[in-house]
């Protein structure tokens, strides 16, 4: 899955790169008509189950917003000597986010940051957890819808829980 995802954003970078001269000769600024607070929520698959996602940060700049998220992963039962063990996960972090626009209204980007993880364990007669503090890398792209919702996907990989491959919507204020 690791492998799949860094393949994944390398071609989200080259085909960004590769479009971009093609994109300066529009004239219009992509998106500087959005700078601001969004929040947003997505749902999506996930290595444990059908997860979702709330979000919210600010773009402060053409090419870069900040983003907090709190991740749901779902639950899965696991086999584990000789028993069934229940796992669920969740992490809460913070990213820095790179945007690079492809026209007025498609924008590919890639995120960079820390979070913090919390798995939890449970089978008969026994419960434990294990958390963490996992670096979170992930890519995407976004379509603005109208002025104010965008529509938004994108593979993420947060440390110990795993892959979310999720759709979303996010509002601009």
């Amino acid at each position: 899955m690791i492998k799949r995802t860094h393949w994944l954003i390398g071609v989200a970078v080259a085909a960004a790169f590769a479009a971009q001269p093609a994109y300066a000769q529009v004239g219009r600024t992509a998106q500087a008509d959005n700078w601001g607070t969004f929040l947003g929520a997505s749902i999506g698959d996930s290595d444990y189950d059908t997860g979702f996602k709330l979000f919210g940060g600010q773009q402060f700049h053409r090419n870069f917003a900040w983003e907090v998220q709190y991740t749901n992963f779902g639950d899965r039962t696991e086999r584990r000597f000789g028993t069934f063990v229940d796992a669920e996960a969740w992490a809460l972090g913070g990213s820095l986010v790179g945007l690079l626009p492809v026209s007025p209204d498609f924008s590919l980007f890639g995120k960079l940051g820390a979070h913090y993880t919390k798995i939890k364990y449970s089978a008969p007669g026994i419960s434990s957890s294990d958390s963490n503090v996992d670096l979170g890398i992930g890519a995407g792209l976004s379509y603005r819808l109208t002025s104010q919702l965008t529509l938004r996907a994108e593979i993420e990989d947060i440390g110990d829980p795993g892959e979310m491959v999720s759709v979303g919507l996010q509002f601009r204020f």
